[in-house]
């Protein structure tokens, strides 16, 4: 069964996305502090997390960072700070996608969905000379070391990885990740990108090179 975590310091809210949840015939369980959800964490595996990031005792933005490292678990963030830098930056953090409250729950039962057809995985790509990706154990290797992504970058790098000598420019990106589900902004690939790059610097700086004006594809290196 689907797993859901929601971490929410506001009771009625976390409880109606719980609700919204159950229908979906999702399991759920809410947090309604950083200590609180970090137990969660710890005694179960979870498909995606609900995040927001006011809580009292930790910061939302710590949690996700922490999270990202260590887990391949989808993360969708929720916060009534308002703006395209406070996306990219929740972004960055390794979060999968964002979200502005107020919102309807439909809407976040919507994005939850997607994130979960992003998720589903099976065989293996091994699309290049330095990269293997093992997707049933979520493994990323480049050059035999062991790279840990988001569940958002772990598709980036899939797409680009099983068309090594193709150039996508971001709309097409946002298309082949999100299958058309996000409403984003077009930085939050650029955001994505610099976490892979960022993840991928100590085996291979130069994975994904950027292509001025139209977009990005796998290195040169990777790609002959």
């Amino acid at each position: 069964m689907t797993r859901i975590l929601v971490v929410e310091d506001e009771e009625d809210i976390a409880c109606t996305i719980a609700a919204y949840c159950t229908r979906e015939g999702w399991q759920c369980d809410c947090a309604f502090t950083g200590k609180a959800a970090l137990s969660f964490l710890e005694e179960n595996n979870y498909d995606t997390v609900v995040l927001d990031l006011m809580l009292p005792d930790i910061p939302g933005e710590e949690l996700c960072s922490r999270l990202a490292k260590t887990s391949p678990t989808g993360i969708i963030m929720v916060t009534a700070k308002s703006g395209s830098e406070a996306a990219i930056r929740g972004l960055e953090l390794g979060a999968d996608d964002y979200l502005e409250k107020p919102f309807s729950p439909a809407e976040l039962m919507s994005r939850i969905r997607a994130l979960l057809r992003r998720l589903g995985r099976q065989g293996h790509v091994t699309g290049s000379p330095g990269i293997i990706l093992q997707i049933e154990q979520f493994v990323c290797a480049v050059d035999g070391k062991n790279v840990h992504l988001t569940a958002t970058e772990w598709k980036l790098l899939e797409c680009l990885v099983s068309h090594p000598r193709r150039i996508f420019t971001r709309e097409e990106l946002i298309e082949r990740v999100f299958h058309g589900d996000f409403n984003g902004y077009d930085r939050t690939v650029d955001a994505h990108i610099k976490n892979i790059r960022k993840k991928l610097k100590d085996v291979d700086g130069s994975c994904i090179q950027t292509i001025r004006g139209t977009g990005y594809r796998l290195g040169e290196r990777l790609s002959t």
